[in-house]
């Protein structure tokens, strides 16, 4: 059958054959391997393989999501010039560092630095601006990994740290965390993106916007006046 297939989607001039295979028809995996498709993506109950047809042409198939992306905070205190810093429960270093996290599909940038801030710190606090972002590769999965830096103004101060991932969570001095050093440099680095910030009031701001073909929400980030 599907031998046959590919013979009328060839003659057709079709350029990409796509399955989508759930894990209770797993069977199909091999079969369809063995007629050169490749795997191009996995999620956990399901695996999509496709199959480029011209043979006169190289595969323009872009690959899947290829770089992960998180968000590091530093939550502001203005009256005492003190952030908020953590210890991981289950780090590799003991270094003091930002609360952060990953991203989770869907889900804005905005929404998801506010969120790690206060899953990991109990703080309630609220976006202001990005100033800063970090890029590498061959990371975790073997991905690019892209670290955006935002400053957030906290509504609330009392610690409620997360018992399972934070070991230790506190407001510290500005100035004494980024001479610390039990604080990694790269970290320190990200923090004088603040004092920088506080000299010239700039910073990536977002603003909303609808998306020109899919119609579909986006937000647009760009350095603004504070």
């Amino acid at each position: 059958m599907v031998n046959a297939s590919l013979d009328q989607w060839i003659k057709d001039k079709k350029r990409t054959i796509w399955f989508r295979v759930d894990i209770g028809q797993s069977h199909w995996i091999p079969e369809l391997t063995k007629r050169d498709f490749k795997f191009h993506h996995a999620k956990e109950d399901q695996a999509t393989l496709y199959r480029w047809l011209p043979s006169h042409e190289n595969c323009n198939v872009p690959p899947y999501a290829h770089t992960v992306l998180g968000v590091g905070a530093v939550v502001l205190n203005d009256e005492t010039g003190e952030i908020l810093v953590v210890k991981e429960e289950h780090g590799i270093s003991n270094n003091w560092k930002l609360p952060g996290g990953y991203v989770e599909p869907g889900e804005d940038l905005t929404s998801a630095v506010e969120r790690e801030v206060f899953e990991e710190t109990g703080v309630v606090a609220k976006f202001k601006c990005m100033l800063a972002l970090r890029h590498a590769h061959d990371c975790v999965f073997g991905c690019s990994d892209i670290y955006t830096i935002s400053c957030l103004v906290p509504t609330t101060f009392e610690i409620v740290k997360c018992s399972r991932e934070i070991k230790e969570c506190k407001w510290m001095k500005l100035e004494e965390f980024m001479s610390d050093p039990n604080v990694h440099q790269n970290n320190r680095l990200l923090a004088s993106k603040v004092k920088e910030h506080l000299d010239h009031r700039m910073g990536i701001t977002v603003d909303n916007a609808i998306h020109p073909i899919t119609k579909k929400p986006l937000r647009v980030y760009s350095l603004s006046k504070i």
